[in-house]
């Protein structure tokens, strides 16, 4: 079922068709968080946070794009109003990681992670959202509150920086 009928009948009181909307966006909202955060536990109780916005404000919510956004939208805002700035993803899952993709893998993830730690805050958003959430250009636009061209930008300065740093890092 489409997000805008499901939340129509949230709107209703319909709870199962909240369930539904938790059960489809929980994990991708879940892992940007995670991916914001330092801890796991803060992640979920953020990610919990965002459904119970949502729940609180859905007799005013509008449908005007996708709803993930609104979710995405939600979470940004709670993690920079509430939490402030925070390092994004420990690495503390190597045990687990080394047994899904062996250690050339761990150490280019480490790599990648530890040039992403690097990147001003805007520049590391959008690159979270472009490439862990999957997210189109235009749908990151509406989320940062930005135009298409400046979200562009940002994301090419945002790639190059990373380039650099990850070059930078493998000769050093």
């Amino acid at each position: 079922m489409e997000d805008n009928r499901l939340i129509q009948k949230l709107k209703k009181g319909d709870s199962e068709a909240f369930g539904v909307l938790f059960d489809r966006y929980y994990d991708r909202v879940y892992r940007y968080c995670y991916r914001r955060m330092t801890d796991r536990e803060l992640a979920q109780d953020m990610t919990q946070e965002v459904f119970l916005r949502v729940l609180k404000s859905i007799g005013s919510y509008r449908h005007y794009g996708k709803f993930e956004n609104y979710l995405y939208v939600i979470a940004k805002n709670l993690i920079r109003d509430s939490y402030g700035k925070r390092e994004i993803l420990p690495i503390d899952d190597v045990e687990c990681a080394v047994e899904e993709t062996g250690f050339a893998r761990i150490e280019q993830y480490m790599l990648f992670n530890g040039a992403l730690e690097k990147l001003p805050e805007r520049e590391r958003e959008i690159l979270l959202l472009r490439y862990d959430a999957e997210l189109k250009i235009k749908d990151i636009a509406r989320i940062m509150e930005m135009n298409l061209s400046t979200t562009k930008y940002h994301l090419k300065k945002g790639l190059q920086m990373m380039k650099e740093l990850i070059t930078e890092d493998d000769y050093t």
